[in-house]
């Protein structure tokens, strides 16, 4: 049976800022996908006001 210690050199520390780095990308996607969002939704909201106000003479 072979163990193997993960201890606290350079790839454990690696590993660890790869982790960190994951993290922020997913926050920074999620931002992104929520402003998009909101963006669309108001965008959406707009057009329809547009469509559905009566025309004035």
């Amino acid at each position: 049976m072979r163990f193997v210690h993960a201890g606290c050199g350079i790839n454990a520390l690696s590993s660890l800022q790869n982790h960190a780095n994951s993290i922020y990308c997913r926050n920074c996607v999620g931002l992104i996908s929520v402003a998009h969002q909101a963006i669309w939704r108001l965008s959406s909201v707009s057009n329809h006001r547009i469509k559905t106000m009566p025309a004035s003479n």
